[in-house]
């Protein structure tokens, strides 16, 4: 028997059958050493998304409609509702069990609206990548002993992505 009574999450069914655990749960907030960490290098007018409880970010955008600044925003079948090059900073850390499909979806998605020379801040158990992005820096984090890691990774927008002309 478990040490502990939780309620098992409802987890939604996408019609390409595929499954994902979309809902916010307090586990996935920040510590406060991170929320800084992250704070000390946001610079300029900033989103963040998926947002969750952290405030950081000048907008902030999640799934949730209770955490989001505005209506609820599915980052993985919308685009971000705002032009290229809007953004100095761009903030997300994706739910971390998204499969492999939507990963790349997301990050060119914060690379669109990050401005020329902008940075992007991105915390998964994965590293993305792209040719209109050079990784500025990398950080393991890691909540408590033997716990799951993460990687924070920094990259500076180095070039327009050809979604900007459209």
């Amino acid at each position: 028997m478990w040490p502990f009574n939780r309620e098992l999450q409802e987890v939604p069914r996408l019609s390409k059958g595929f499954v994902r655990q979309l809902q916010f749960r307090e586990a996935f907030t920040w510590e406060a050493e991170v929320e800084d960490f992250i704070k000390q290098r946001t610079t300029g007018y900033s989103l963040n998304v998926p947002c969750g409880k952290s405030m950081i970010g000048d907008v902030r955008l999640d799934i949730d409609s209770n955490l989001s600044m505005r209506d609820a925003y599915d980052m993985f079948n919308k685009k971000l509702p705002y032009s290229p090059n809007t953004f100095d900073t761009v903030i997300s850390d994706p739910p971390w069990k998204i499969g492999h499909y939507f990963r790349p979806r997301l990050f060119f998605e914060l690379v669109r609206v990050c401005k020329l020379g902008g940075q992007i801040i991105y915390n998964a158990t994965w590293i993305p990548t792209s040719k209109f992005t050079l990784q500025t820096g990398t950080w393991i984090r890691q909540s408590s002993q033997f716990s799951n890691v993460s990687i924070i990774s920094t990259f500076l927008k180095i070039a327009p992505c050809p979604e900007e002309s459209q």
